[in-house]
């Protein structure tokens, strides 16, 4: 949470955060909070909120890559978007996509993760593009992305809408 910039009092909406990506995807509370430690602070500082990131943490959990090693690749994927290389720039600009907003702070932040992989959709983008402007590790974890794009807005959309989930779940557990 801190990593994220959520102040504590945020704790339970944070904990529906973690549950319901937990139980939509293939990965555990103890991985994303492994890929939180790796990721956490970059993707705040990109703009990228808490059911965003946790959202594309499942998604790479579905596709095996679980833990720190989920958390490693989108810091990379995230690092190369917030400062891409010239090849990275070139690419991108080579590909038509604009990528970036101008935040709530008045500074250039990434445009939400789902209008990122809707415009790599529509270009004939592949995983030479992907390394090109996200090098090797954050290139593999936005083929990732873009192979679970449709399953990534399902996860957001019951992410979104996770109030109280953890409080359920437990007392659905307690019941039995």
């Amino acid at each position: 949470m801190a990593a994220m910039g959520i102040d504590s009092s945020q704790s339970t909406a944070v904990t529906d955060v973690l549950t319901a990506t937990s139980t939509n995807t293939n990965t555990n509370i103890s991985m994303l909070g492994q890929s939180f430690a790796y990721v956490g602070n970059i993707a705040a500082q990109t703009g990228t909120t808490i059911n965003e990131t946790a959202a594309a943490i499942g998604i790479l959990g579905d596709a095996g890559i679980q833990g720190s090693r989920a958390g490693t690749n989108l810091r990379q994927m995230f690092l190369k978007l917030a400062a891409p290389t010239k090849k990275g720039k070139e690419t991108i600009e080579a590909l038509g996509l604009s990528l970036y907003r101008i935040g709530k702070d008045g500074h250039k932040a990434l445009k939400p993760m789902a209008e990122i992989l809707d415009q790599f959709k529509g270009t004939d983008a592949g995983l030479e593009q992907f390394k090109d402007i996200f090098g090797v590790r954050g290139g593999a974890a936005f083929g990732a992305l873009i192979n679970g794009a449709e399953k990534y807005k399902k996860v957001l959309e019951k992410i979104s809408g996770s109030g109280g989930l953890t409080d359920q779940l437990a007392g659905k557990k307690m019941a039995t």
